[in-house]
């Protein structure tokens, strides 16, 4: 006799109409918020599961860290991002955690060799956040600091993320303002970050 798991049996169900769709969502939802592992990403019911936990980083954080959740990597890092939106404001340390998860789970989903470019994509991309200010950039950089010593990675695909940062600042505003723009960016990092950026600044090349 054939046997369904979980997920399989809710999408039977759903798919002879012995329950609605929004449902099946739902039940799915809780699955995923009480650490269901390895449940397919999808932006609509991963959302429904961060929403539900009011956007904390919980057990919809834990399935991003996962290499499972990465196999459309554009949408999971829109999600991971969006998250972090969601909390930035009033919930920074949660923020940094989505983060955290974020970069975890694309590290673990990507091979050796495209790592440090998958991984300065996402830095980048989270450095562009309009949301990223003077106030939360250390929520971020914690975050990213954190994971990279849970993963055992270097902070080179970062490095490359902030030169790149940089040189957009350049280009927009001339080396003297963006240089301005930068350190104040990172006027209340750690001394260590405050140190990165300074070098950053004075190793740029122009092009």
């Amino acid at each position: 006799m054939a046997s369904f798991g979980t997920l399989a049996l809710i999408d039977a169900c759903v798919q002879s109409n012995l329950m609605a769709p929004r449902e099946g969502l739902v039940i799915k939802a809780e699955l995923l918020r009480n650490y269901y592992v390895d449940i397919p990403f999808s932006a609509d019911l991963y959302g429904a599961a961060a929403q539900a936990d009011g956007w904390q980083a919980k057990a919809v954080a834990v399935a991003v860290s996962r290499p499972g959740a990465w196999s459309d990597p554009q949408a999971a890092a829109a999600f991971a991002l969006d998250a972090a939106s969601q909390t930035i404001g009033s919930l920074p340390h949660e923020a940094s955690a989505w983060l955290s998860a974020a970069y975890a789970g694309l590290y673990r989903a990507t091979l050796p060799s495209h790592r440090p470019r998958n991984l300065q994509v996402l830095s980048w991309q989270i450095l562009t956040q309009p949301w990223l200010s003077a106030s939360s950039l250390p929520f971020v950089l914690a975050g990213l600091h954190a994971v990279r010593e849970d993963v055992a990675d270097t902070d080179a695909p970062l490095q490359a993320a902030l030169t790149q940062y940089y040189g957009a600042l350049v280009d927009q505003l001339g080396h003297i303002t963006a240089a301005s723009t930068l350190m104040s960016l990172f006027a209340l990092t750690e001394e260590e970050d405050k140190a990165t950026a300074a070098r950053t600044v004075l190793t740029h090349r122009a092009r």
